[in-house]
């Protein structure tokens, strides 16, 4: 079954793309055809990334909340029931039952309606967390990694750096190795978040817990390997 379109997924996405194209190639393949939108609907499309992860960073650091740009969009936005019959399949299959409506069939008439649904999702999950007196609502992973061959990690685009530093600075391990932690990364995931949960995955929680040995204790993979090519060599 496709997975349907969610802000949450969008924002970790977009978290792995190094520029527009990347952005581009992220339409297309959500929609199931070349898109070439206009560049003012590509800057509307990284701004509302940008408003929304600052909504999730005010209601993680207990700051004041910039909805006014979501209620623009959402009474601008028109929303329905059902999928019109002239939109591609994919689309369709990507999109929830209730999202927005396109004006035409334009590559920037589409990438609208991704827009709207998504601020519709959005608005939303904040709701739910200011009605039900929820601390986030939205929890970052708290794992760590270091990029392959220590290849330099392009910044969020959509993440202000003050925040990006205060992220960093709640994970022990980044504290404790020197403010930058060169070559360290905290994993950039977003999830809903729930009392017990810490990591995206299972292989985010392994991955740090390997990191962790290794800056407590610089040998312990070496040994680790040792101990294995002995136990190879025995058998």
């Amino acid at each position: 079954m496709t997975e349907k379109l969610s802000w949450i997924k969008v924002l970790n996405d977009e978290a792995e793309w190094q520029g527009p194209g990347d952005m581009i190639k992220w339409l297309s393949t959500t929609c199931g055809y070349k898109l070439n939108p206009s560049k003012k609907e590509q800057d509307a499309f990284t701004q509302v990334l940008r408003l929304m992860r600052a909504v999730v960073d005010a209601l993680h650091f207990g700051e004041d909340l910039n909805l006014n740009w979501l209620d623009e969009r959402l009474s601008a936005a028109s929303f329905g029931l059902g999928y019109e019959d002239w939109l591609p399949v994919p689309l369709c299959e990507v999109l929830p039952l209730l999202h927005a409506r396109a004006r035409d069939a334009s590559d920037d008439a589409i990438v609208e309606v991704l827009l709207n649904t998504l601020a519709l999702q959005f608005s939303q999950f904040v709701d739910g967390v200011l009605s039900s007196g929820q601390e986030h609502g939205v929890a970052r992973c708290q794992g760590i990694f270091r990029p392959p061959g220590n290849a330099s990690v392009e910044a969020i685009p959509s993440v202000s750096p003050e925040h990006e530093r205060r992220w960093r600075q709640e994970i022990e391990l980044l504290n404790q190795h020197g403010p930058a932690a060169p070559g360290l990364e905290r994993c950039p995931d977003l999830f809903i978040a729930s009392p017990k949960a810490r990591f995206c995955s299972d292989a985010c929680r392994f991955t740090t817990f390997q990191i962790a040995k290794h800056l407590k204790a610089p040998g312990y993979h070496a040994e680790k390997q040792k101990r294995y090519r002995k136990k190879q060599a025995d058998k």
